[in-house]
């Protein structure tokens, strides 16, 4: 097996052995909180040039995590629930 890194191909068993989790973790993430605007968060990830962002309660504990995918997915259901609510209303 192996693993491209940096142009590099390395041995995947000596990467795993050598490099700990943290070593690998990332600790500054975007933040957002549960009171912000869509376009606000959206805003927020897309200066940060990040994909996701961590939902912080106002006292600073984690709520969860919120992606570029998750915003898609519900923009998505809320367009489909808007056009099934007008096609009902011409029935």
């Amino acid at each position: 097996n192996s693993l491209c890194v940096a142009n590099q191909y390395t041995d995947e068993d000596k990467l795993l052995e050598e490099i700990t989790v943290a070593d690998a973790m990332r600790t500054n993430f975007a933040v957002v909180t549960p009171s912000m605007s869509v376009q606000e968060t959206l805003n927020v990830m897309i200066t940060r040039k990040e994909w996701c962002a961590l939902l912080v309660h106002d006292t600073n504990i984690l709520e969860g995590l919120v992606t570029l995918s998750d915003i898609q997915q519900e923009a998505t259901l809320f367009f489909q629930d808007a056009e099934e609510k007008v096609s009902y209303a011409f029935i």
